[in-house]
């Protein structure tokens, strides 16, 4: 299942005009290779969060656990941000994503032990 991004640029602007554009894909273009879904957007529809199964959304991602991921639509870029700050990889599942209305935060819950230090 595919992320697409339905976003309208104004309350003036009607969903004839409104494009559709995927959001679960990495950085060059291709595609996630698996289920991506709990969407979050930005007040300005420049980012989109989401989790996501996928293991080609970013580089290196091998820890087989669901990821939260921020897909900017203006750069294009996505990078996972379900990390902990040195860029280790969770050891759980992290999920449920909610993104501030700027883009700046975005707050998930995680099964994982090692974002965090001393989180028991």
């Amino acid at each position: 299942m595919a992320l697409l991004a339905l976003v309208v640029a104004s309350p003036a602007t009607s969903f004839a005009c409104a494009k559709t554009k995927l959001a679960s894909k990495h950085s060059d273009g291709t595609r996630g290779d698996d289920d991506s879904e709990n969407v979050s957007i930005s007040g300005n529809g420049r980012y989109v969060a989401f989790h996501s199964d996928a293991t080609n959304l970013v580089s290196n991602d091998t820890n087989g656990k669901k990821d939260v991921f921020v897909h900017d639509r203006k750069t294009g870029k996505t990078k996972r941000v379900s990390k902990r700050s040195n860029g280790t990889q969770g050891d759980g599942a992290s999920f449920a994503p909610s993104i501030s209305d700027d883009g700046r935060y975005v707050a998930f819950y995680s099964g994982a032990t090692n974002l965090v230090k001393d989180d028991t």
